[in-house]
């Protein structure tokens, strides 16, 4: 017979046992992200403080790690340090889920055929797959831009952005390879140019030059009847607020987001003077709030996921 104390060691080692698959679950079921980005090192190409149409935003695309854009996040919180102090105790900061392409000012309609065949042929010949082509090449997916075949990054970043798998071309060789290769369309990346976009599926836009130009109703099927274009819904705008932190150059925000996200980016528009930002801490959260059936169930997904890219090639 087991002695007292070779007991409590079986029920120690097992509560420690039982207790750390419990913190793996949790953690994993409602996780936390915390992003500390310093603006005058090497963080400039993934979270962005810019000017778009006389605007100021500070833009953080979400999928910043592999397997991070599964994940529900119902809460956002935001810390901006400045290098002076606050010029004004008025503090509005509006906070997005979407994409950074739809920020860009509305442009001139395109009209005519000859107009169209001019930007879907840009920088290429006429024999070369029309400029906002999807393209598949040995194994891997390309939007065509400006006449150059631009890898896409991920599966995800070409289904967040709102491709088609559907619509893929599989590109001849020959083709395909009369193309320079351009930049990569990464995480971080808006639409590129000659990218068409149906919005909240109603009008199509072509990305030109940092605009969305409407495209004539009709006009698309008639130039190229089998156009690619990808679906995305406009930015949604979340609930929230801020309000200056202890010292005079801190910023504290809070935001919300009581649905799965929809976009590449969390978008922060600065309606108020802030002056030159120093550093900017970002939070993402999925807390008891969120529904636990749904949010277990995308735990869940993500295992399947992982394994299926891991063991599916021996299957």
């Amino acid at each position: 017979m087991l002695e007292k104390r070779d007991k409590l060691r079986i029920a120690l080692v097992f509560l420690i046992s039982v207790g750390l698959i419990f913190w793996v679950l949790w953690m994993n079921i409602f996780p936390n992200f915390d992003y500390q980005f310093d603006l005058d090192k090497d963080n400039r190409d993934r979270i962005k403080d810019l000017v778009i149409d006389k605007k100021r935003f500070i833009i953080f695309p979400v999928d910043i790690l592999k397997n991070q854009g599964d994940y529900l996040f119902d809460k956002i919180s935001l810390k901006i340090k400045l290098k002076d102090d606050l010029p004004s105790k008025n503090i509005e900061i509006t906070a997005y889920d979407g994409f950074e392409t739809l920020l860009y000012p509305i442009g001139e309609e395109i009209t005519g055929q000859e107009q169209l065949r001019s930007l879907l042929h840009y920088g290429a010949s006429d024999s070369i797959y029309p400029n906002g082509s999807i393209v598949a090449h040995d194994d891997s997916a390309y939007l065509i831009s400006r006449g150059l075949h631009l890898p896409i990054f991920s599966a995800d970043v070409f289904t967040r952005n709102g491709f088609q798998w559907e619509k893929l071309i599989k590109a001849n060789s020959d083709v395909f390879l009369q193309t320079e290769e351009g930049e990569k369309f990464h995480y971080y990346s808006p639409h590129p140019d000659n990218s068409i976009l149906k919005i909240d599926n109603e009008k199509y836009f072509m990305v030109w030059e940092k605009q969305l130009r409407p495209i004539k109703e009709g006009l698309l099927s008639e130039v190229w009847p089998d156009f690619n274009w990808a679906e995305i819904k406009p930015n949604k705008s979340l609930p929230g607020n801020c309000q200056m932190g202890i010292s005079s150059e801190k910023i504290r925000c809070l935001f919300t987001d009581d649905s799965k996200r929809m976009g590449s980016a969390y978008i922060f528009e600065i309606k108020s003077p802030l002056g030159e930002i120093d550093k900017i801490d970002i939070k993402l959260k999925t807390s008891l709030k969120k529904d636990l059936k749904e949010t277990f169930y995308f735990f869940i997904s993500r295992i399947k996921t992982g394994l299926i890219n891991k063991y599916g090639k021996y299957l």
